[in-house]
């Protein structure tokens, strides 16, 4: 629970950091985010990402998804 917790605090983060374009910030939280990423979290981060046009980190859900698709799509997040 303390990774979901910390990839949370990431995408808070990362919703002010486009909300008020603090694109280094912005940069920062993907970097995290992409190396924070879960079964479990991916898709929420995926839609995020989109929502914040973060490139890198939508292009690393996709990536991560690809590579994980058969435990990812037994969530219930997917």
């Amino acid at each position: 629970s303390h990774g979901l917790t910390k990839i949370s605090l990431f995408q808070d983060i990362l919703a002010l950091s486009h909300k008020y374009q603090v694109l280094a910030l912005l940069r920062w939280c993907e970097g995290e985010l992409c190396k924070h990423m879960t079964d479990q979290e991916v898709c929420s981060i995926l839609c995020q990402a989109h929502l914040c046009e973060a490139q890198q980190l939508e292009a690393a859900c996709l990536r991560y998804i690809k590579a994980h698709m058969r435990k990812i799509a037994a969530t219930a997040e997917f």
